[in-house]
């Protein structure tokens, strides 16, 4: 009986032919002549293993049990000798396999009762003494970062796109432009200066200062509910933008709205959050116009005659040379203010609330009516106006500012005020009720989310995830 197990064969290289690799004893020997593959040392400063000349030889295996394990006696034996060799004989893959199974499982064993100290010193010693015939795989490390690799890391974030273009070229562009708009503001005051210097613009701002003639019965002051009107105002314009901006940019709505009456028309929380607020600006404004109509404040900031626009024409002259006209909102406003107001409140907010009406689910689905305003005018038109009212906005803060802070605040939020311009020039009461405005606003954008909302949505509909 043969002592050695049978070649392991898989299958042909041919079709039709036999299982590879053919079983005779030229295999077999050509096998036992193959090079050995080595792998690390054993032992610390030791040479690759196994050796070049070593063959392993297996305990040959009995036909009733065939690939029974070793014993575990043998299992334990210690590894064997770098410098006893085995002699070399002709060994099968199923042979090389066994034994190289075994001194895996003896080298495990063997190091699991070292300590992590010993485990350590000696990989240590191995890394410090490779072997001069096969080289040692070393672990890859993080090479440290040299100036190169810092400029190239660099070079990459300023390379990255955001948008249309890269970082480098936002802030080249943005630099450039800022550059150009001093460089033309600083042209604009030269020029203008020089024009009020000639005998032509002293003749002009002496003709029209920049403050039109109201009519005599026009009230002097501002009125308390103008002070809460334009307290509400600002508090519903900056919730509205705030709203308007995320249904514009929203993905996936957090929320849904249906009315009661008919739950299949769903719409977003946030588009439903924005038509109350819109609806509440609305109320506002309504209130707004009866109540300016009916106090005659309406005289305040509608022009009553021509002479309006020269004056606007000298008041813009004399901001664009710094030399400001001098401004009491408690009696008039200038003639560009008047102009600008005017447009604000009787041309933008208007349009602001019939392009809003337009995109909305409450404009009729008349066909005549759609074909004579489309809603894809109202969507181009909607955006803009409110940017226009951002941009008002930041302006007329800083005009407020610039322009005597406590004063004008005084006037409008606590409506106080003198014809004396220097009477409230010193008090804080209108300073404190702005912050105070600005805090309550502030604090409403930051927390007007989905779920403090659904509680009063759900007052008026159906709110659902989906």
């Amino acid at each position: 009986m043969n002592s050695q197990p049978n070649l392991r064969r898989g299958l042909p290289r041919v079709s039709g032919g036999q299982p590879w690799p053919p079983q005779d004893q030229n295999n077999e020997q050509q096998l036992s002549s193959t090079r050995i593959r080595q792998g690390l040392s054993r032992t610390p400063g030791g040479s690759p293993w196994p050796p070049v000349d070593y063959a392993a030889t297996a305990a040959p295996t009995s036909p009733s049990q065939p690939g029974k394990e070793p014993e575990p006696s043998a299992q334990h034996a210690a590894p064997p000798n770098d410098n006893k060799l085995a002699p070399k004989t002709g060994i099968t893959a199923a042979q090389r396999f066994q034994q190289r199974r075994k001194n895996n499982k003896q080298q495990t064993a063997a190091q699991n009762q070292k300590s992590p100290q010993t485990n350590a010193g000696q990989a240590t010693n191995a890394q410090s003494q490779p072997s001069p015939q096969q080289p040692q795989e070393q672990q890859p490390s993080t090479p440290a970062a040299t100036p190169a690799r810092q400029n190239s890391q660099k070079e990459s974030v300023f390379a990255r796109q955001y948008g249309a273009f890269s970082l480098r070229q936002w802030l080249g562009g943005g630099l450039v432009g800022l550059g150009s708009i001093f460089l033309v503001a600083a042209l604009v005051v030269m020029g203008t200066r020089w024009f009020l210097n000639t005998e032509t613009g002293a003749d002009f701002i002496a003709t029209y200062d920049g403050h039109p003639e109201l009519p005599e019965s026009s009230p002097e002051g501002i009125p308390t509910w103008l002070a809460w009107q334009h307290f509400l105002n600002f508090f519903f314009m900056a919730l509205i933008v705030k709203t308007g901006f995320a249904i514009r940019y929203e993905r996936k709505a957090p929320a849904y709205w249906a009315p009661k009456k008919n739950p299949g028309q769903k719409i977003s929380l946030t588009i439903w959050t924005h038509l109350i607020l819109d609806l509440l600006w609305v109320i506002n404004g309504g209130i707004f116009f009866i109540l300016l109509f009916a106090t005659g404040q309406w005289v305040r900031i509608v022009p009553t005659s021509l002479d309006i626009f020269p004056h606007a024409v000298s008041a813009g002259l004399q901001y664009a040379s710094l030399d400001w006209p001098t401004e009491n909102g408690w009696i008039h406003y200038n003639g560009l203010q008047l102009l600008m107001y005017f447009f604000t409140v009787f041309i933008v907010a208007p349009a602001a609330i019939a392009t809003g009406l337009r995109m909305s689910h409450l404009w009729p689905g008349n066909p005549v009516l759609a074909k004579i305003y489309p809603v894809s005018i109202a969507r181009k038109m909607h955006t803009p106006i409110a940017l226009y009212f951002l941009v008002f906005t930041v302006i007329h803060v800083l005009m407020v500012f610039a322009t005597g802070a406590l004063r004008n605040l005084n006037h409008m939020w606590a409506a106080q005020g003198d014809p004396d311009p220097t009477a409230y020039a010193g008090n804080w009461t209108g300073f404190i009720f702005f912050v105070i405005g600005l805090v309550v606003t502030a604090a409403t954008v930051v927390f007007a989310r989905p779920m403090v909302l659904a509680p009063f949505a759900r007052l008026f509909g159906k709110v659902t995830a989906r």
